[in-house]
């Protein structure tokens, strides 16, 4: 024969092999198939099987014998395609690492963001630890202040309409924060995004109308003229900032903003003295009657005005821009 070559259990390359035999393997023709292009072979050993012709230097004929019906191929089952989850309420992408990389390996319909997972795995194929989420859903909401609440251990993000209004990507325990801002009239898109490093894991996010404040009432506009409807509002408990070179908020610009704040407060009859310190530009109105005007851009500085106040509830204003540089409020 003239090179190695397999033997097999019928006479086409369809059949399984027997066995391989090398070069100078010596056998003994049994018959062959009726093309001749196959022979029926016995090894030496007793082995029987079928050899191709044409690597061999077989060149007699030998007798026709039945040859084995081809095997039927083996059809290898395609996967059920996994359908994907109808989506009624949260659209909840679960990820087997932290940074929301890749594809994710569970996606699934969540009726809310409120999650308490223990030291546990939030679903099949997820770790107990390093993980990451992201939920998206639509609200119809009417026109109004909303205050958006999160809390996450660890880290979380969460956008209305691609504003980021809570921005608490960083290992920490359960924590709660909160945001306010101004919706129109609609359908508002809210993201959010969550990981957990290690041990607890705990993530909830909810909201409410916000109908009053009980303190300062901030409106924060992304430009340095209080023009236009504002990037959020959220009750300030006083108006006392030192921003240094920072935003008053994530995803808001720490340069050539304006805020405005309001609140009644009730006076007993008589002088105060009221006191302003900004860097730049402040204006104070006390029934709609401008007390101070600093309405420009400067480094910090303190400013006071006596004035005579009558007895009864009385309406504050305070209007301040910062161009760039240091920002103080107070």
């Amino acid at each position: 024969m003239s090179s190695a070559l397999n033997v097999r259990t019928g006479p086409s390359t369809l059949f399984p092999v027997i066995r391989a035999i090398s070069r100078g393997t010596e056998f003994t023709v049994v018959g062959q198939n009726v093309s001749g292009a196959w022979l029926f072979v016995r090894l030496r050993d007793g082995t029987e099987g079928w050899l191709a012709r044409a690597y061999t230097t077989f060149t007699g004929m030998a007798p026709v014998v039945p040859s084995p019906k081809p095997p039927q191929p083996t059809i290898t089952p395609s996967p059920t395609p996994t359908r994907p989850p109808h989506i009624t309420g949260w659209r909840g992408e679960y990820y087997s690492n932290e940074n929301l990389g890749g594809t994710p390996r569970l996606v699934r319909d969540d009726a809310a963001v409120d999650f308490d997972w223990g030291y546990g795995s939030p679903g099949p194929g997820i770790p107990n630890d390093h993980f990451s989420v992201r939920w998206v859903r639509s609200f119809f909401l009417p026109a109004g202040d909303y205050r958006f609440f999160a809390r996450a251990d660890d880290g979380i993000r969460v956008w209305v309409n691609g504003d980021l209004l809570i921005d608490q990507w960083r290992e920490s325990s359960a924590q709660t924060y909160s945001a306010t801002t101004r919706l129109a009239a609609g359908s508002q898109l809210v993201r959010v995004e969550y990981f957990e490093a290690t041990q607890f894991a705990e993530v909830a996010v909810w909201w409410e109308a916000v109908t009053q404040y009980n303190d300062w009432r901030g409106e924060y506009f992304s430009n340095p003229n209080l023009s236009g409807q504002p990037e959020f509002v959220r009750n300030d408990g006083a108006v006392d900032f030192d921003w240094g070179r920072g935003a008053p908020a994530g995803n808001f610009p720490g340069d050539r903003f304006s805020v405005r704040w309001t609140r009644n407060l009730h006076f007993d009859a008589g002088t105060y003295r009221f006191h302003v310190r900004t860097d730049d530009g402040m204006r104070f109105f006390l029934d709609d009657q401008l007390i101070i005007d600093e309405w420009r851009e400067g480094s910090a500085r303190e400013v006071t005005r006596d004035l005579y106040v009558g007895y009864g509830t009385h309406n504050l204003r305070v209007e301040y821009f910062e161009n760039t540089g240091d920002a103080v409020a107070k």
